[in-house]
């Protein structure tokens, strides 16, 4: 894996793009919270991140968050320094 994180990562994030929407909130949390622990942003070819595709499922979804899955988010987004 050394040498290939941004190779394997990537894809990753562009697979699961498709099927976000299909995520519950305890995936969305997940998603977020392993890219964190691996200090690693994908960034896309339109130019936004996983992180923002990310961002964009949880808003409608939040009420639906227990509270791990809110801290999971808050601290994969403060650890990245990202902001929505």
């Amino acid at each position: 894996l050394v040498g290939k994180r941004d190779i394997i990562f990537g894809f990753i994030a562009k697979t699961s793009l498709p099927i976000l929407s299909k995520f519950e909130p305890r995936h969305l949390s997940n998603l977020a919270y392993s890219y964190a622990l691996i200090d690693y942003i994908p960034e896309l070819e339109d130019g936004t991140t996983l992180f923002d595709h990310i961002a964009e499922k949880i808003i409608p979804l939040v009420i639906k968050f227990n509270p791990q899955d809110i801290s999971n988010v808050a601290w994969a987004y403060a650890k990245m320094e990202v902001s929505h």
